[in-house]
């Protein structure tokens, strides 16, 4: 199940992997989903049936980071977020269309409409990662549920600063926030 684009990436890729199997082995489920490592995404993305992973984004992270990451990713595969959204961005789409009577324009409306869907995926992921990494940790395995608030803070090195900068509705922020305070078990 392991697939590198450059060869001289398998080391990143076989990290990732080894955490990958470590949690599946965990949690009892194995869902089919391959690595693939590619600078054609900013950092990592789920689908159905692989991770992609960016290797020069993933070699910056610790073991304990990178399976934050994982569990991040695989939350989005238990929860089937990508099927999901591409159904909520087709009927979203048609509703931007629709909606004469809203003084936005289309890209603004459908924007809109997009981030907040996306933002409450990727809350509903960090909580299902942070639960399953809790759930690690409580059972002796070497893992950090506030991992993923590192990982944020390596991808956005001033993320400490967005209160004072007023940016507290910043959906990383907001993100990085529930990690630090932590996730009800509930997601």
């Amino acid at each position: 199940s392991l697939f590198a684009i450059n060869p001289s990436d398998a080391v990143e890729t076989d990290r990732v992997e080894r955490n990958l199997k470590s949690l599946q082995n965990f949690l009892g489920w194995d869902p089919g989903v391959f690595i693939i490592e590619t600078k054609h995404v900013e950092n990592a993305v789920a689908t159905q049936a692989a991770i992609l992973v960016n290797p020069d984004w993933i070699e910056n992270l610790s073991d304990q980071e990178i399976m934050a990451v994982v569990a991040h990713e695989l939350a989005h595969v238990k929860h089937r977020h990508l099927a999901e959204r591409l159904a909520i961005y087709a009927g979203g789409f048609v509703n931007a269309i629709f909606d004469f009577k809203n003084e936005m324009g289309f890209s603004e409306r459908f924007s809109g409409f997009r981030s907040y869907f996306s933002t409450t995926q990727e809350i509903s992921a960090d909580c299902t990662a942070y639960n399953w990494l809790s759930e690690m940790r409580a059972k002796g395995y070497a893992v950090d549920e506030k991992a993923l608030a590192s990982v944020f803070k390596k991808s956005t090195p001033f993320i400490e600063d967005f209160e004072s900068y007023g940016l507290v509705n910043e959906p990383v922020y907001v993100r990085y926030k529930k990690i630090m305070k932590g996730h009800p078990h509930e997601c």
